[in-house]
């Protein structure tokens, strides 16, 4: 009982720039009424059937709209792209894009073109509504933070379930029967329209944000509340490859990369542990990196800690990535050297040229110096 319609559709920014109108503003949310409480008008633009004498079917619509009255949408049609009034014409694009008109002067010129005038409801049938052009003028009036339209979606051509029925059944346009299948009619369509939106709801790009998390735990991923969207989407999207990487180096090392922006360094025990012979070195090494084949150290440069309530996140992280029964230590590199710590040409340490030092109240001596010997402050 399905019939493959057309539509209209605004639900962007982009398809809501396409339109004009006064006191509006167009948010990546949708439109609202601009400030200062007065209300707003727009109008989209013009609307091609490609077909005259065209029975325009349905208007849906979705928003936050507290109080139906406050939004008033009127159906304009017309069978030519031009309008002619009191012998001048009037071509519709420019008619409607014209932001210099005065709203009332505009709304007068139309007024033969108008159809039907709803108030706001999430879908509604269309009575008598034909031509091949059409355009819509939207009122709000309200307070910026209570009304947003996030959609509008028109359908054509009418499709109406009695013609699916013998003709004995038709009877006349707009007739009980035909009004009366337009409820489950609508209902159906409803329902149809929610199920064609499924694929995108699953889709780690398409979907809302407040469905992320409950995504994320379809894919495994732990601690959800840790990540922000951008990184969600990420790791919903290569759930699968990472799911494969689990218990490994690399899948530590790709989480920590996503939450910091840095690449960590990651050093294993295998590599050093058998080329340092017994000695001091091999002690300051177990110190550094771990004693043993269960050890391992993760270290960033010190610009990946914005403040000190992210390390508390990164030991987390560490902790659920980390292959089983490992001792992960974390260190945050300094800008200094530090003898016997980790310190490391080019990462955090440079060689420059020498200097002497200036004794001109204006500099000082981070460091002790050690010359020929002698401790000097």
């Amino acid at each position: 009982m399905k019939r493959r319609q057309k539509y209209f559709l605004w639900n962007s920014r982009q398809s809501f720039e396409r339109g004009q109108g006064r006191n509006i503003r167009i948010t990546k949310g949708g439109l609202v009424p601009g400030k200062g409480g007065c209300a707003g008008i727009y109008y989209t633009g013009l609307c091609d059937s490609g077909r005259a004498l065209t029975e325009w079917d349905r208007l849906a619509l979705e928003g936050e709209i507290p109080r139906p009255e406050r939004v008033r949408i009127c159906i304009y049609t017309s069978e030519e792209p031009f309008l002619l009034v009191r012998g001048r014409r009037f071509e519709l694009d420019r008619l409607l894009g014209d932001t210099s008109m005065p709203a009332a002067q505009k709304d007068e010129l139309l007024e033969s073109c108008k159809r039907q005038e709803l108030f706001w409801w999430s879908s509604q049938r269309l009575r008598g509504v034909t031509g091949r052009y059409l355009w819509l003028r939207v009122q709000m009036e309200g307070a910026e933070e209570e009304l947003c339209i996030r959609r509008m979606q028109i359908f054509f051509p009418r499709a109406a379930w009695t013609a699916f029925l013998p003709e004995l059944y038709r009877g006349q346009e707009d007739s009980f029967l035909e009004r009366f299948l337009g409820i489950f009619q609508w209902m159906y369509e409803e329902m149809d329209r929610k199920i064609e939106k499924l694929p995108g709801l699953y889709c780690a790009d398409s979907s809302p944000a407040e469905l992320l998390v409950w995504l994320s735990e379809w894919t495994g991923i732990e601690e959800p509340q840790l990540w922000g969207e951008a990184q969600l989407r990420y790791l919903i999207r290569h759930g699968a490859q990472l799911a494969g990487l689990r218990g490994t180096r690399e899948y530590m090392r790709r989480l920590l990369w996503l939450y910091t922006g840095v690449s960590p360094y990651i050093v294993e025990y295998w590599q050093w542990a058998y080329e340092e012979p017994d000695g001091r070195r091999r002690n300051l090494l177990e110190r550094l990196y771990g004693s043993d084949s269960f050890c391992a150290a993760v270290i960033f440069p010190g610009r990946v800690l914005k403040n000190r309530d992210c390390l508390p996140v990164l030991e987390r992280l560490v902790q659920c990535s980390s292959p089983a029964y490992m001792e992960v230590k974390i260190e945050i590199l300094q800008p200094r050297i530090f003898l016997d710590r980790h310190s490391y040409l080019g990462i955090n340490s440079y060689l420059e040229s020498w200097g002497g030092a200036a004794l001109d109240g204006q500099s000082y001596l981070p460091c002790t110096v050690w010359k020929e010997g002698r401790h000097e402050g």
